[in-house]
Formats: structure tokens, C-alpha cells, sequence
């Protein structure tokens, strides 16, 4: 944890939480790859989604991303832990897992409807 970062949580009582992974955490199989594209409003990523679905991608989901981990807003205290965001301008993301000679295809479909893959 960066030093800076962590001088603030302490001088504002706060705690840092680590969550362990689960222990049946999915992975790829050999030969899929999972391609992430974040948007800026949910109407861009929810029109992505809808075209990946419909070419008959199983699994896909889209959710809205986190700004950080944790509890409290950083940023809300000072301007400058605002580097600390992880979501910016892209606060919606859509996950697709693909064999890997179709994520071309994919990552073209969440880029033309204004995703950053």
C-alpha cells in the first residue's frame, strides 16, 4: 500500500479490508479469453451487451464498477488521493468469455458502441 495512502487511513481511523479469493474462484480454459470493455453510461454498455448476447455469447455480463475498495471516499477528504479511482469516466463494464479467435469480434462490438477495451 503506498505510503501516502496509508498515512491518511490511519491519521482518519480508518482500515484498509483484503478479502480473500474463493477457493472455487472460475478460471479460463485453454483457448478463451475473457474480454473486459468499460463504458461510459449504461445505455452504451446495455446496447454491447445486447449485440454480444445476440451472437450467441453465453456467458456475459454487465454491472457498474466500484470506484474502490474502500468504505470510504477518499476523495471526499482530499483532492489529491483523487488518483486512487479506479472507474473515471467508464463506470460500467461488460465481461465476455470467448475462445480467442473471437474476441476481435467482440472487442470490436463494445469499441463501436463506445466501449474502452
Amino acid at each position: 500500500m503506498p505510503e501516502r495512502l496509508n498515512q491518511f487511513l490511519t491519521a482518519n481511523n480508518l482500515t484498509w479490508t483484503s478479502y480473500p479469493l474463493r477457493e472455487n474462484y472460475p478460471t479460463l480454459k485453454e483457448g478463451e479469453r475473457a474480454v473486459l470493455g468499460y463504458f461510459p453510461g449504461r445505455t452504451e454498455a446495455s446496447q454491447a451487451f445486447e449485440k454480444i448476447k445476440a451472437m450467441g455469447f453465453e456467458i456475459a455480463q454487465l454491472e457498474p464498477v466500484k470506484r474502490n475498495g474502500l468504505r470510504h471516499n477518499l476523495e471526499d477528504d482530499h483532492p489529491s488521493f483523487s488518483e486512487y479511482r479506479m472507474v473515471g469516466d467508464y463506470p460500467f463494464m461488460v465481461t465476455v468469455v470467448t475462445e480467442n479467435e473471437r474476441a476481435p469480434e467482440v472487442t470490436r462490438v463494445m469499441e463501436d458502441n463506445g466501449g474502452y477495451v
